[in-house]
This record gives C-alpha cells, structure tokens and sequence, in this order.
C-alpha cells in the first residue's frame, strides 16, 4: 500500500516508508499525532502540565478528537473550536491559547522537511490526511485558531484503504516561515457522499465507509522564537471560553452572567434582547462588553483577547472572545432569565455604586430592600456582604422590608452584597457590588450641562443640574453627544452607564 501527497504552493516529497508494529485497538480508540505532539496527546503525556488546559477526559480520549463532517470541515467545525472538533463540553479546553502548552521544536533536514508521525489505534479506511500550518503573524500564545488562520501545507491520499498502525510523513516546511505555530492535521475517513476536497476531487469511488474525522492542534517552533511575557507578567491566569450555553433568545428577553469567586456569586451583569441584538453574536459582545465596561468587575474579569502586552482587547470575532480572570477560584455562567410579568423579586433599592470614606472614620452604608410582586406587605430579608475575592463575608444583617438596616465598613476596597428572602416561598436574591474610595471633596468639572454638548470627548467631565457630576469614557464615548443617553434624560438608566461614568 502507499499513499501519496499531491503537490501544492510548497514542494512537497514523497511518503516515507511507514512504521508499523503491533497493536490491538480497543473498540472506541482511533488516533492521534505523535509527532509533533498534539494537544490532547501532550496531555496525556505530561509534557503540557497547566492544569486548566487539560483534564482527565482530554488526556485518556485523546484519540477521540473527533467529529462526523463527511468531508465539509468548515461547516462542521466552527471558528474558535478547530483544536476541540466543536466536541464543546470538557474538550474545549483544547480550544485555549496559552503560552503554557508543550511546543515541538521542529529539526530540518536537508531538503527543509519534517516527520509528522500519526498512531492509528483503529486504523480506518482513510480518505486523506490534511495538514496545514498558521498564517504569519498568527500568536499560538493569545490567539484562537480559526480556519482563515490556516494555509495548507499539504494533502496526502489514502485511497480509501486502512493505514498501518503508524504511518510517518515527511512535509515540506515553508521558506522563511520561523517562530511558533500551529499545525492543524485533519484525517477524514472514507465514502462515497463525502464533500469533494478541493485539491483530491470527488471521494474514492466504491468505498462506503463513514463521514467521521479526526484533528489535531500541535505547537511547533521553527527557527528564532520570542515568545509572549511570561504567564507572571500578566494579571490574567485563567482562560475559558465564554458565554457557550445554548439558549434561544427573542426581543424582550434578558439574559444574565454570573461571575462566581470559589463557586459563590459575587457578580451579575445583565443585558437586554431587542430587535437590535437577537443575534448570538451581537448579544454575546453586548454582554461582553458590559462586564469590561464595569469598573469594578473589570479589575478580576474581562472578555476578549490577550495581546502581547497581556491587556485583553474585545474582538468583533465572538469566537476569538475568551473570558480571563485574575485568579483560578473564579468561573462563570450565562443563563437566560425567565420573564413572565408577575415573577417576584426582591432589591436593595437605595444602594450607590460609590461611596467615600473620610480617613479615620467609619462608614454606615443604609440599605432599604424591597419585594416585588410579593403577597405580603412585610417581608424578612437577609444582606450579606463581604470583600470581592475573599470567601468569608464580612458582615451579615438581617432586617425587614418595612424598616432600613445599615452595613459598616472602615477599609477602603470592592465589595460584594447578596440580598436574600424567601418571598411567597421561593427564594429570592440580588447581588450588588460597590466600592468605598477615599473622600472626594468638591470634584472639579468642565462644563455644565448644556454647556460643550455637541463636542464631548472621553475624559470630559460635566455636570448634570440635579443628576450629579459624570466623566465622559470608554469606547462609547461619542455617545455623549447624543441626548438620548443623557443623565436625566436617557429613558432606560443602563443606557446612561455605557457612556457616562458617575463621579460623585
């Protein structure tokens, strides 16, 4: 048996003799890349040992990076989920960038090639092997893979015929391509329904096999390499996919993320359906946007990329979105809300965003709560607060919703509070955060509204008669100008923090 490589953009020489030995499969095992070492396999091995980028599933199925595509990879695979196969679940660890994953580092021959050597542990009926490499300029350290990320570096025949146990293939590596990349293998078994490929044609004639593939991602080195600042250089030590749930979501609906410190809730971000964001993808950056936007969730969560100087950039791309945390203890969770008009609630309803602590002094912070839709005119509640990122609350108060209880704080800091109450016998609860800065005085402004509307820049910081003193930020900046997301004016208060950022 031999199978070929056709010819592409690169040179590529002809299939090495294949090794082979011994081998009984077990039913459910197929293959994997030995050489270079794909993620799943270096896992396994050890040689990759960031905990979070592999677990147990990852590294004892590491022959099962599988999907059934019937040879229409991209239609079957999605952006950002190459790595995984779009498996999803505990696979999609595979799918995050990391300077901590193993990377081989790729020895040239003579004629500029290299072995890629792949273990068959059921060796298929085998359409082709695939192999492509990452565009220049490609980061395997921030960046996820996706299919525009890939050129070809070659295709190798298999006929339709069963593979040794081991098959190894010498591929021509791309002149002047050093650094670190990846290398994204596809092995497509055979049949004669499958996708044509564009560089073999139609599928081999008279084999009826199955649409099933197998992938592979393996960091390999060429050359000089300046890899991304160490993982300590950067506040960001987790990395997980975001916002992956399954749901569908309609104008009027409302979604919600949970971001959780050691399995407890310390923060809820919530954001609107309209006609405007259906749309997964435009919802999902919404929601996305409104966590990096939070000057307090921000300081130990954000979603988007990491760039070289370990800052988190959001992407137009969801699929290129992580979502990165200050330390592993933190985790989180989107859900859609269930809204039916008469659901019951219950809300700390005088609380601030920002309070100010005068030096020496403490601070008794009032907290009135209130029942939504209840039955009752009284109701008991329980406040709990505590320090963003610590486990134990600092303080907890129990009151009742006809009367104000008080929260006591003497340390500058984040903090977190959970109100909690059982309401006609459901259990209700809200999370608030807020901050104590230290005593501001008079804030200086420059302008007072209406004054320089129409020319509002970030940094601007103006005062709203009646609203307070707000600075003009972020990305929606220009906004500003726009009266219908105006302080006092704006009919949805949320549209008003997307833009203005309250200084007294």
């Amino acid at each position: 048996m031999r199978f070929i490589q056709k010819k592409l953009a690169f040179q590529i020489g002809l299939v090495c003799a294949s090794l082979s030995g011994a081998y009984v499969a077990p039913v459910s095992a197929h293959g994997y890349m030995e050489y270079p070492q794909d993620y799943a396999n270096s896992c396994f091995k050890g040689s990759t040992t960031d905990s979070e980028l592999c677990n147990d599933t990852v590294s004892n199925q590491k022959n099962e990076i599988n999907n059934t595509p019937g040879g229409d990879h991209k239609a079957v695979i999605a952006d950002g989920q190459l790595c995984s196969a779009s498996k999803g679940g505990v696979y999609s660890v595979l799918d995050v960038p990391s300077a901590n994953r193993y990377a081989t580092e790729l020895e040239l021959d003579a004629n500029g090639e290299f072995e890629i050597v792949y273990t068959h542990t059921a060796p298929h009926r085998t359409w082709y092997w695939d192999i492509f490499v990452t565009r220049d300029g490609f980061d395997p350290d921030t960046e996820v893979l996706t299919w525009d990320d890939l050129e070809r570096l070659t295709v190798i025949d298999g006929y339709g015929e069963e593979p040794n146990a081991t098959e190894t293939f010498k591929v021509k590596w791309p002149e002047g391509k050093t650094g670190k990349h990846v290398i994204y293998q596809v092995w497509q078994r055979p049949d004669v329904s499958h996708t044509h490929h564009e560089v073999l044609g139609a599928p081999p004639e008279n084999v009826w096999d199955s649409p099933e593939a197998f992938y592979s991602c393996a960091n390999v080195i060429v050359g000089d390499h300046n890899p991304a600042p160490e993982p300590d250089k950067s506040p960001w030590v987790k990395s997980e996919a975001f916002a992956t749930e399954s749901f569908e979501v309609a104008a009027g609906d409302r979604v919600k993320a949970r971001l959780m410190h050691s399995n407890s809730e310390e923060f809820e971000v919530f954001q609107d359906i309209t006609s405007s964001n259906e749309n997964d993808d435009i919802w999902k950056l919404d929601l996305a946007r409104a966590i990096n936007d939070n000057p307090t969730i921000s300081e130990y969560v954000q979603v988007g990329v990491l760039n070289d100087d370990g800052e988190v950039e959001l992407s137009d791309d969801p699929a290129k979105n992580y979502i990165h945390y200050v330390s592993k203890e933190w985790s989180h969770l989107v859900e859609k809300l269930e809204q039916d008009g008469s659901d019951t609630s219950i809300a700390w309803v005088n609380g601030e965003s920002q309070y100010e602590l005068a030096e020496g002094e403490a601070l008794s912070i009032p907290v009135e709560v209130a029942v939504e839709n209840g039955e009752q005119d009284i109701y008991d509640f329980t406040v709990i607060m505590k320090a963003v990122g610590e486990t134990e609350p600092e303080q907890v108060v129990s009151g009742t919703t006809d009367a104000l209880v008080s929260l006591q704080v003497s340390e500058l800091g984040e903090y977190t509070v959970r109100v909690t109450g059982r309401v006609d016998g459901a259990l209700e609860q809200a999370n608030y955060e807020f901050s104590v800065i230290t005593e501001q005085g008079d804030i200086e402004y420059d302008y007072l509204y209406p004054e320089g509307f129409g020319n509002y820049v970030a940094g601007d910081v103006v005062k709203f008669e009646g609203e307070g003193i707000y600075e003009c930020y972020g990305p929606w900046a220009a906004h500003c100008n726009d009266e219908a997301f105006l302080p006092g004016v704006a009919s949805d208060p949320n549209w008003v923090e997307q833009q203005w950022r309250k200084l007294d």
